[in-house]
């Protein structure tokens, strides 16, 4: 098998959305040709990044096996829709990477997608997080740092 074979490729990008960042992940799946968005769901469903950022599984798989993430913009969209639909919670975003925190902001940037009233929503939850003992116990030191900055810039 070469570099270029099909099943290395596949291989590929198993170990990266397995092993890899957020960043990474999501870097991956804005660029990833449409021969390989069925690996990358199987991928995505069955690793465990859903730990690392909640919104990199579920409804993502399926959008992706419909063909409807094919660039950057599509991904922050649907990550904007996601924050936007609050299917979250404290306890789920606690456990964010920062990396995931700084995707979420970048989709808040780049979408016009947030009403008012979840941008308040979402304070409130990163409130929590940072003050709330057990929540927070659960957040790593650079996440928090992320989730700083997220609220201050809703």
């Amino acid at each position: 098998m070469t570099k270029d074979s099909i099943f290395v490729r596949e291989a590929t990008i198993e170990e990266q959305i397995k092993y890899g960042t957020a960043a990474e992940v999501a870097e991956l799946l804005s660029e990833l040709p449409p021969e390989f968005r069925a690996s990358a769901a199987s991928a995505l469903a069955e690793s465990g990044v859903k730990n690392k950022a909640s919104f990199l599984g579920g409804k993502l798989v399926d959008d992706m096996l419909k063909g409807d993430i094919n660039n950057r913009s599509d991904l922050m969209n649907y990550f904007a829709n996601w924050l936007e639909g609050g299917k979250y919670k404290p306890e789920t975003l606690a456990t964010t990477d920062a990396d995931a925190v700084k995707l979420l902001m970048e989709a808040v940037n780049t979408t016009s997608v947030l009403t008012n009233k979840k941008r308040q929503d979402i304070r409130d939850v990163i409130d929590t997080i940072l003050t709330d003992k057990r929540l927070s116990a659960n957040a790593t030191d650079a996440a928090k740092e992320q989730f700083k900055i997220f609220r201050n810039m809703l």
